[in-house]
C-alpha cells in the first residue's frame, strides 16, 4: 500500500527528469555553430592593424578588423578552416583552426611588410574589375547612387562616413558596438539599418570607417528593399544594401 501510495510522486519525479534531459538535450542541438576571434598585428611593432580583411574559406561572411585590430565572426560551421588575412602593403597570412561549437576560437596574427609597386596600369586593370561586378550593367539600371574612385576622390573625405554623410537619404551615426559609424535610412519608423557587401561577400558587425577611401575603386548605395539587386537581396535586407569594390582583389 506504501508503494501504491508513493508510485504518483515517483513518477511526477521521472517526468520532470526526463523534461530536465529533453531541454538540455534541445540546447545542445542548438549550440553547434561556433565563433572567432581574430586579432591582427603588425610583425614588426605589434601595432593593430584596422581594416585588414579576415575570410574563412568555405563561408560567404568575412569581417574586417576595427581599429584594435580585432574582428568578430559568428555563426561559423564548427571543424577545421582556413582563415586567411589580407591586407594592402602586408604578406597575406592563411592558418588552419578548429571551430569549436559553443564557445568562440581565438586567434592572433602578425603581418609582416610586403611593399607593392604599383604599374602605371593600375587604373585601368581596376575599372576592368568594376565591369567584371556588373557596376555599370547597374549603374545603367537608374537604380541606387553609384561613386567611382575618382568621384569619391574628388569630395576629398577624410573616412568613408564623410561619403555616406553627404548621400540624401542616409544616416550615419553609432551602432550598437560602441562608437562605430553605422549607415541608416531615414523613416517614419525611426532608423533601418543597411547591410553591407564588401567585394561581393556579406559582412558582419561592419564598421565602414575601416576602409580607407583610397581603397575604394567603387560604391553602390541602394536605399530599400524594392531597388536592391536581386543577387545581393538576402531576404533580410529590408532597407537597402551598400556595395563597397575594393582595389583589393
Amino acid at each position: 500500500m506504501a508503494l501504491m501510495r508513493d508510485t504518483p510522486r515517483f513518477l511526477s519525479s521521472v517526468f520532470a527528469a526526463l523534461a530536465l534531459l529533453g531541454a538540455a538535450s534541445d540546447l545542445r542541438a542548438q549550440d553547434t555553430s561556433a565563433s572567432l576571434e581574430i586579432r591582427v598585428l603588425t610583425a614588426a611593432e605589434e601595432r593593430p592593424l584596422a581594416g585588414a580583411q579576415v575570410l574563412v574559406e568555405g563561408v560567404s561572411v568575412r569581417g574586417i578588423t576595427d581599429r584594435s585590430g580585432f574582428v568578430r565572426i559568428e555563426h561559423l560551421p564548427a571543424g577545421p578552416r582556413t582563415v586567411s588575412v589580407r591586407y594592402l602593403g602586408y604578406a597575406s597570412m592563411q592558418e588552419v583552426i578548429s571551430l569549436v561549437p559553443g564557445r568562440p576560437t581565438r586567434l592572433q596574427v602578425r603581418m609582416g611588410v610586403e611593399p607593392i609597386a604599383l604599374a602605371p596600369v593600375r587604373v585601368r586593370a581596376n575599372r576592368s574589375i568594376l565591369l567584371a561586378r556588373g557596376f555599370y550593367d547597374r549603374q545603367r539600371s537608374g537604380q541606387g547612387t553609384f561613386l567611382t574612385r575618382q568621384e569619391i576622390q574628388q569630395q576629398n573625405p577624410r573616412y568613408m562616413s564623410d561619403v555616406l554623410r553627404r548621400t540624401s537619404g542616409i544616416v550615419v551615426g553609432g551602432s550598437t558596438f560602441g562608437s562605430r559609424p553605422s549607415a541608416y535610412i531615414r523613416g517614419g519608423a525611426g532608423r533601418c539599418p543597411i547591410q553591407y557587401f564588401v567585394d561581393g561577400t556579406l559582412t558582419s558587425n561592419f564598421n565602414i570607417d575601416e576602409v580607407q577611401p583610397g581603397d575604394v575603386e567603387g560604391l553602390e548605395i541602394y536605399r530599400g528593399a524594392a531597388t536592391i539587386p536581386p543577387a545581393y537581396n538576402k531576404g533580410t535586407a529590408t532597407c537597402g544594401v551598400i556595395l563597397i569594390w575594393t582595389r583589393i582583389d
